[in-house]
């Protein structure tokens, strides 16, 4: 079954390019750094139902999770439209009308348990965008029109529930934090803090996706 954490396949096709190497001119500082929560147990299907409630099945219209939709409609904070080139030579972003080089900064993915049977997925990967601008598009290449959605319980919560649609298909859906929420126990694993957890809890119940 297909689930709403996408395979970073790139990120391993792309790992010995020694284009993909970080740019020297990249600086990093002591900032929060984003992580994603995935659900391994939701699936896509489940989301696309949520926001597509509308669906045939058997010839027959049916309607699937109005008032999920509803309400997930009602959260939306943002919505914004990206432009990603995959190319032998690496991976592009078109921003502000200007192409700039995209370096996969690559980690592990922890599991951990919360609410006592919700496992989950933190994924502290990242696309990392070149200060410099490039100046040429790889002569084979792929372009995929990306459109991020973002909700959230709260507009003045930090806590972030992001839908991804891929060339208008449904391609991910996960929670985006920072490591500013999350700390390490005594038994040096990873957890994150009862705000976000009361946050995750509550938005997947509202779209009948926990109980």
């Amino acid at each position: 079954m297909e689930t709403a954490h996408k395979q970073k396949s790139f990120y391993s096709n792309n790992k010995n390019n020694k284009n993909n190497k970080i740019d020297k001119k990249t600086s990093y500082t002591n900032k929060p750094t984003p992580i994603k929560i995935y659900f391994p147990n939701i699936s896509l299907n489940k989301i696309n139902d949520i926001i597509n409630p509308d669906k045939k099945v058997k010839n027959k219209s049916i309607k699937s999770n109005i008032n999920s939709n509803s309400i997930i409609s009602k959260y939306l904070v943002d919505e914004r439209n990206k432009t990603i080139i995959y190319g032998a030579t690496g991976i592009f972003e078109i921003f502000n009308n200007n192409l700039y080089q995209l370096y996969p900064v690559d980690r592990s993915v922890k599991e951990i348990t919360i609410n006592n049977n919700l496992n989950i997925l933190l994924d502290s990967s990242y696309m990392k965008r070149s200060d410099t601008e490039s100046y040429q598009i790889p002569y084979s290449y792929t372009v995929k029109y990306k459109t991020i959605k973002t909700y959230k319980n709260d507009t003045k919560s930090n806590i972030k529930f992001i839908i991804e649609m891929e060339n208008d298909n449904l391609y991910d859906f996960y929670v985006l934090i920072t490591s500013a929420e999350t700390n390490t126990n005594e038994k040096h694993e990873i957890e994150i803090n009862k705000f976000v957890k009361d946050e995750i809890m509550s938005f997947l119940s509202r779209l009948n996706l926990y109980r």
